[in-house]
């Protein structure tokens, strides 16, 4: 036996590791706590890489989807500004999320649906009012313009519901209303200051209204 003396504690004996102690310590029978250790970091590293690489495949999908939403609103700010004729009193298009992949993949295709829709928009439908609902596919065969006599358009409304871009009616007529009420009130408001603050009960009630 040796002995060893600790401050504090006094004279301890410790016997030495008998050979059954060195076997276990040397891993011939069963694993030490720093072997079952490793193997746990080991573990913890392979969750952790593959959650890694999880973060990173739904950081890639997320970016995916941004270039798509703005990918659709350059696409609905040029269809936007296609002209529709007079004779158009409600449009709408319908684009699938494939046909948007598809004119993405290929510019070259964007630009011929941008000028179909220009062309079946802008044409007129005389002597006629009609109702325009568009359909844009993956290809240019699964493109297709169907129209209705306003008043005979209640197959438009239904199919249009939920489409990407539209133009009605109405909306347009309350558009305008509000454009008159605002041009009526910059007439009032410039013949105040020609004369000196003075207008009659009749232009003033017109202008408020």
């Amino acid at each position: 036996m040796s002995n060893m003396i600790q401050p504090g504690y006094g004279m301890r004996t410790y016997s030495s590791p008998t050979k059954a102690r060195k076997a276990r310590q040397t891993g011939t029978q069963g694993s030490s706590f720093m072997d079952m250790a490793a193997r746990a970091g080991e573990k913890k590293n392979d969750v952790f890489e593959v959650n890694g690489t999880e973060a990173t495949q739904q950081k890639a999908e997320l970016s995916k989807a941004e270039e798509m939403q703005l990918f659709k609103k350059e696409f609905y700010e040029d269809l936007s500004k296609i002209i529709c004729n007079p004779t158009v009193s409600n449009a709408a298009v319908n684009i699938s999320d494939a046909a948007f992949q598809a004119m993405k993949d290929d510019p070259e295709y964007r630009a011929q649906v941008l000028a179909l829709l220009q062309r079946d928009l802008g044409a007129s439908y005389a002597p006629r009012n009609c109702s325009v609902l568009i359909t844009v596919g993956t290809s240019l065969d699964q493109y297709r313009a169907d129209s209705w006599p306003v008043g005979n358009d209640s197959e438009f409304h239904t199919r249009s519901e939920g489409s990407f871009w539209e133009q009605r009616m109405e909306r347009h007529k309350k558009y305008m209303e509000l454009a008159e009420e605002a041009a009526a009130k910059r007439r009032l408001m410039m013949k105040l200051r020609m004369n000196g603050g003075s207008v009659s009960a009749a232009e003033l009630l017109m202008g408020l209204l």
